[in-house]
């Protein structure tokens, strides 16, 4: 093993980080897994993988790093990841193979993420960061967030940004696939009627999502959360 590689253990499953040739470091797996297996767990509430702050505060300088390795999971609160936590090091790609579960559902107060595609070992996981970023994302006053992409895709895209930049066919396989965090769905009216009326069985689950992922910003807002 390099000395610049480590290695995460969850459950069974193991992952490394290692260095990638174009950008920075790269987690990367060390076994097989299936389409809708689960690889690791964000706990979202634990501060041994990162800590939560207000969204205005994330673009503060003391916490400058939360803009390149912060979530917002709650539409009020970021997620600072930090290198505990073995999403930190997941890089783009606009053809992925994981993305988060059931849209940011929280399992025991924390995120699943899947495979979507099958996954041999020393792939690199790869994940779509669109479905991840709202369209206020970019700065505190709520600017676009952009990124230049060079995954080298069939379907890249050049340039990533947030959710509501995607065109409308992303947009629908995202949330049919339960990809796209549920309150960063919900600021699309037109995509979530045309997702009651086609598909009301999985509307259901997503409003679960939606309504558990409001109730952590209440709570959050009100410093009830531990």
């Amino acid at each position: 093993m390099s000395l610049q590689e480590t290695t995460f253990t969850y459950g069974p499953n193991q992952f490394a980080k290692r260095p990638t040739p174009l950008i920075g470091w790269g987690l990367f797996s060390l076994q097989h897994f299936e389409p809708g297996q689960e690889l690791f767990r964000i706990p979202v509430l634990d501060l041994a993988h990162g800590t939560i702050v207000p969204f205005e505060n994330a673009f503060d300088q003391h916490t400058a790093e939360c803009c390149d390795n912060g979530l917002t999971l709650f539409r009020t609160h970021t997620f600072c990841v930090n290198e505990q936590q073995p999403f930190r090091y997941v890089n783009h790609a606009c053809n992925a193979n994981i993305a988060f579960d059931e849209w940011g559902h929280l399992f025991d107060d924390a995120i699943r993420v899947i495979a979507i595609r099958p996954i041999h070992p020393e792939d690199q996981l790869l994940l779509d960061y669109t479905y991840l970023t709202a369209y206020y994302d970019g700065s505190s006053d709520g600017q676009a967030w952009e990124m230049r992409c060079a995954c080298g895709a069939e379907n890249c895209r050049g340039v990533i940004s947030g959710f509501n930049r995607l065109s409308r066919s992303d947009q629908e396989l995202g949330l049919l696939k339960g990809w796209v965090i549920a309150h960063m769905a919900n600021d699309e009216p037109d995509l979530i009627a045309w997702f009651k009326a086609t598909r009301p069985d999985l509307y259901a689950r997503f409003e679960q999502a939606l309504a558990q992922q409001l109730t952590y910003s209440e709570r959050l807002s009100t410093r009830r959360v531990s």
